[in-house]
């Protein structure tokens, strides 16, 4: 699993608990919420992916921009001191430009503070009204300075996004405003895996869709109950009942998944 796999080495014990501080929940919480939610949205990446040559060909094109992987070399500076580290000072700013800007570089943006709007807000073509730095902070700035989150996490999950965090939220016993928040951190930290792996396999945009395939396959059948009601990309398809996605969200939760590949 090239993309779970290269997160797993990136969410380590500490950073894990770091994260949890930061949402409100403790370390085993936060590993099992993780478990369930980044095998759901690489899920929805591959569904959205194979739905059409021009998704995987736009998606393609975003990673090559936006998302080279650098990302994931700066989760452990920012988490791994908890409360105390560089995510806790950016709560603390109050979504100032400085706090953009601190956002910019974490997420490798190469042109600076003024394309993190465009890096996020902007990833193929979402332009929803909510932003990373509102969903970490609490509150929702429109301004095109704002990193907007609803972009990512919408192409990723589409109409699924609501229903998948309602879904592990009750399946978990966890605050799905809590779970909210876990998905905004993690979005970008997919594309940037996902970045990663093209740039290191130098794939196409086909390429890009069958990784993201074998990905899922895999991960159903390491947790099978994952692969009931057509699998994830039944799952995640719309018109499923919550029922399957609780199910689905339970049984990749304690399965721990991400503490399993370490």
């Amino acid at each position: 699993m090239a993309i779970l796999d290269m997160l797993s080495k990136q969410l380590s014990p500490q950073v894990v608990q770091g994260i949890g501080q930061e949402v409100g929940l403790n370390q085993e919480e936060t590993s099992q919420a993780l478990s369930a939610l980044l095998p759901m949205m690489v899920g929805g990446l591959a569904k959205n992916a194979q739905s059409s040559p021009q998704s995987a060909m736009n998606l393609s094109t975003a990673l090559e921009r936006d998302h080279d992987g650098g990302v994931l070399d700066h989760v452990s500076n920012l988490l791994g001191g908890g409360s105390s580290g560089a995510l806790g000072n950016l709560m603390k700013a109050g979504g100032s430009a400085a706090a953009i800007n601190m956002v910019s570089g974490m997420l490798g943006n190469r042109a600076g503070g003024n394309n993190a709007a465009s890096m996020l807000g902007g990833l193929l073509g979402g332009n929803g009204g909510g932003s990373l730095l509102g969903a970490v902070l609490g509150s929702a700035p429109t301004s095109q300075r704002g990193i907007n989150a609803s972009g990512i996490l919408g192409h990723i999950l589409g109409a699924q996004q609501n229903p998948v965090q309602d879904a592990v939220a009750k399946a978990l016993g966890l605050d799905a405003r809590k779970v909210g928040m876990l998905m905004t951190f993690v979005a970008p930290l997919i594309m940037g895996a996902l970045g990663k792996a093209k740039r290191q396999q130098n794939l196409s945009a086909n390429g890009l869709t069958d990784l993201l395939n074998r990905e899922r396959q895999t991960i159903e059948q390491e947790v099978p109950e994952a692969a009931s009601g057509g699998g994830l990309l039944g799952l995640l398809g719309g018109g499923t009942n919550n029922q399957a996605l609780m199910n689905a969200g339970l049984a990749l939760g304690k399965s721990m998944l991400l503490n399993k590949m370490r």
